[in-house]
């Protein structure tokens, strides 16, 4: 959840710092509560993921394959 999230960036910053905790951020799918549609906030990151640098890329394509494996692993 994106308010958990959030709340965990002091550790996260603490514990690796400023960097890692912007790459979270950035790959945050969207912090409005309630959520919007899924395809609405999936077209809104699709169109962020464009423009972010590669590191960030790659960590959301990442997230994406292990989801995707933990989906099928879990059927």
């Amino acid at each position: 959840d994106y308010t958990s999230a959030r709340a965990r960036l002091s550790d996260i910053r603490q514990l690796f710092g400023n960097r890692v905790a912007e790459v979270i951020i950035d790959c945050l799918e969207t912090e409005v509560n309630p959520n919007p549609s899924w395809l609405a906030h999936k077209g809104v990151y699709l169109t962020h993921l464009k423009s972010a640098l590669s590191t960030r890329q790659l960590v959301s394509c990442c997230d994406k394959l292990r989801n995707a494996r933990s989906i099928e692993a879990n059927p």
